[in-house]
């Protein structure tokens, strides 16, 4: 169990420096127990951090002076954020945040990452990766089998040319990579590696 880890750390992760902007009392506790399925149905991370954000409307309408009803501050996220929502229903919703007190631009920037809710998991509450890990290394291990299975082919391949003369070539070692680009931070990243790292470093 975490002992919420320094106020430093919480200082140095985005989630973290909003829980303090906003004073989200027993949200840290929540994410954990969430991300740990302790008690409750477990959530992923992008589950957290819609629930994070959820959050971070109802606090910022509470801020303006706005008595948000149960279930508002969730529509109004899902109609800023939310791909089905029709550009006028979008609208509407910045508009009355608009006409609230709340500041739309900067709430939008407020909003965090997936990842970002695993490295404040991580970092500043110290949980470990365990409640993904079964998943993690049951899909590195299918992965795994497909590049085998690849591999075994490919060699077979360059092999049977070679001996029918289609091909000249040497002694050949024939390898597959399986590599992953996020196209948000451009880095490239080994399959395997960036799954067990839980993601690539581009949430903060």
């Amino acid at each position: 169990m975490s002992n919420g880890g320094s106020a430093d750390a919480g200082r140095r992760t985005k989630v973290g420096r909003l829980i303090e902007r906003y004073d989200l009392v027993g949200m840290p506790e929540r994410l954990e127990r969430y991300w740990r399925g302790d008690g409750v149905e477990r959530h992923s991370l992008r589950e957290l951090a819609t629930l994070f954000n959820e959050r971070l409307v109802r606090a910022a309408m509470i801020e303006a002076g706005a008595n948000p009803l149960e279930g508002e501050a969730a529509n109004r996220y899902a109609l800023l954020t939310g791909e089905e929502a029709t550009s006028g229903a979008r609208t509407r919703a910045e508009r009355r945040l608009d006409r609230e007190g709340v500041d739309v631009a900067s709430l939008r920037e407020s909003f965090v990452s997936h990842q970002a809710i695993h490295t404040y998991l991580t970092t500043v509450r110290e949980q470990e990766y365990e409640a993904e890990a079964a998943g993690v290394e049951d899909r590195i291990e299918t992965v795994n089998r497909l590049v085998g299975r690849t591999r075994s082919v490919a060699d077979d391949a360059v092999d049977a040319l070679d001996r029918a003369d289609e091909i000249g070539v040497g002694d050949a070692d024939v390898s597959v990579d399986v590599r992953v680009t996020c196209r948000d931070c451009n880095e490239r990243y080994d399959l395997t590696t960036m799954l067990r790292c839980g993601g690539c470093a581009c949430g903060e």
